[in-house]
């Protein structure tokens, strides 16, 4: 997981090629009425997962079950996609939504934290409580720390 965190800050700007292909599919739907983001959420945190779409970090949890933690990645700066550009506008009881083929998970924010990149301690699961964890280079156009947005499941 700590390499999976670390990664996020390396990054090259993708050629036109690259920025053409088709998006895949995604597994859910990321939905933060604060900031107005509506974005897609793959498997993965590869440089083509995240120039088009969110990404779940492989070694974390499954959504929506206790005693794991969900863990979303995206980019804030212009050059790589801005799709969480404004999550450090997140306060606690802010609502996030993720939708499934056949659920609507819905979250609310508990707590922001700003981490180095290798403190991935931050992200483990904790028992009894259904997590999802927003995570994202910062500050905006650095990748020297993480920050961090937690929130647990409010109901399913």
């Amino acid at each position: 997981m700590v390499r999976e965190i670390e990664q996020l800050g390396e990054r090259t700007v993708p050629t036109s090629a690259e920025a053409s292909q088709e998006e895949p599919p995604s597994r859910w739907v990321l939905v933060i009425p604060k900031i107005d983001l509506t974005v897609p959420v793959l498997e993965g945190t590869t440089e083509e997962v995240l120039d088009v779409a969110a990404g779940k970090l492989e070694s974390s949890g499954q959504l929506g079950k206790k005693g794991h933690n969900f863990v979303v990645a995206a980019h804030r700066a212009y050059q790589f996609g801005r799709f969480f550009n404004r999550l450090d506008e997140l306060e606690g009881g802010d609502e996030v939504l993720v939708q499934s083929a056949d659920t609507t998970y819905q979250f609310q924010v508990s707590e922001k934290k700003i981490i180095n990149p290798n403190q991935a301690e931050y992200l483990n699961p904790k028992p009894d409580h259904a997590m999802l964890t927003l995570l994202t280079c910062h500050p905006m156009y650095s990748d020297s720390k993480r920050l961090l947005v937690f929130t647990e499941l409010q109901n399913n």
